[in-house]
């Protein structure tokens, strides 16, 4: 355990030794959740462009070197291998209006945050991306055909924002707001407000009791890696800027 207020490494601190590690246990974790497959370069389509990789690197707070790989979508061709990129966020009159009406009904405020959300979601389109380094000595002459919204894609947002509210409506049966999609709710038999959900891209903020929580946090722990917050009104203080 680290001894509060310690320095934390520069990434240019931390040995050559140190990085590969991280880096390989980035590319295994991908790996295992079948982000992308090993494909030879004689089997890529002619005049297909083949983006490229880019490392993200990071010590955290506790001096644990993160590793994140990403696809270069700076190249990505509109028309090509990307269309729409948008996705929304919820409103903060959205989120004040959720809060009173939890406050009204007595209801508890929970949260919950998804582990690499992105790499979740299908990528929908036939997008490559060269090997890097740490693979290409065991796989020379190949290239990797991404599966899922990896980190970097220009619609990767997009597509986590659409798997989640599939996930939320059809696996979870949720209704979405019309006026606000970033609002999910369920009703008692009597039409009254049960349980009210918001997304902030890869946070959830949850309204409502702890048993329909913990029953929320079980259906979604069989499609995403979810961990849930603070479990005390005390300590929800801030959420997504918003106090």
């Amino acid at each position: 355990e680290r001894e509060l207020g310690a320095k934390v490494r520069n990434i240019s601190e931390v040995p050559k030794e140190e990085i590969l590690a991280a880096k390989k246990k980035e590319i295994n974790g991908l790996f295992s959740k079948k982000v992308f497959s090993i494909v030879h370069k004689k089997g890529v389509e002619q005049d297909v462009q083949i983006m490229s990789y880019v490392w993200a690197l990071k010590v955290r707070d506790d001096d644990v070197v993160k590793a994140r790989l990403c696809v270069g979508g700076h190249r990505q061709s509109k028309g090509q291998n990307f269309w729409e990129i948008s996705s929304p966020t919820p409103r903060a009159s959205t989120v004040k209006i959720a809060l009173a009406e939890a406050s009204m009904r007595g209801a508890d405020v929970y949260t919950a945050d998804v582990s690499q959300a992105y790499v979740a979601a299908p990528i929908g389109v036939r997008l490559y991306m060269r090997m890097p380094p740490e693979m290409e000595e065991n796989h020379p002459d190949s290239v990797l055909l991404l599966h899922m919204s990896l980190y970097g894609a220009k619609q990767s947002g997009r597509n986590w924002f659409q798997e989640a509210s599939r996930i939320l409506c059809d696996e979870l049966h949720y209704d979405q707001l019309q006026k606000d999609p970033c609002k999910f709710v369920k009703c008692n038999a009597d039409g009254s407000l049960r349980e009210s959900i918001l997304l902030y891209v890869d946070d959830f903020l949850f309204l409502g009791e702890l048993q329909y929580f913990n029953a929320f946090m079980d259906s979604m722990s069989e499609h995403v890696e979810i961990s849930a917050g603070p479990r005390s009104r005390d300590v929800i203080k801030i959420w997504n800027g918003l106090e």
